[in-house]
């Protein structure tokens, strides 16, 4: 039998508009985020996320997380190139 994650403990849903980030908090204990979007999405945790490109100092936001340890987050940003709907599960 494989690895399955449990159900979520907390899902939050944004509706991106294109290029306009926005800022999720983290709900108080969770550890882990799943991301699943209609669309491409870029994520940056320690900044406000940006649609980049040439980006070749290491602050690029990441494109297309499928999951990530957040532990210690309080917050972090997701952007899209274009409008789409991003869902974030959450896991303690």
């Amino acid at each position: 039998m494989g690895f399955f994650l449990p159900y979520p403990d907390y899902v939050d849903s944004r509706s991106l508009l294109a290029n306009v980030a926005e800022t999720q908090a983290v709900p108080a204990d969770a550890r882990f985020v799943v991301f699943s979007a209609t669309d491409s999405i870029y994520v940056n945790y320690v900044g406000t996320a940006t649609v980049p490109g040439d980006v070749v100092n290491g602050s690029a936001s990441e494109l297309n997380p499928s999951g990530r340890v957040i532990e210690g987050l309080a917050s972090f940003s997701v952007i899209a190139p274009a409008n789409c709907v991003v869902s974030m599960a959450f896991y303690k």
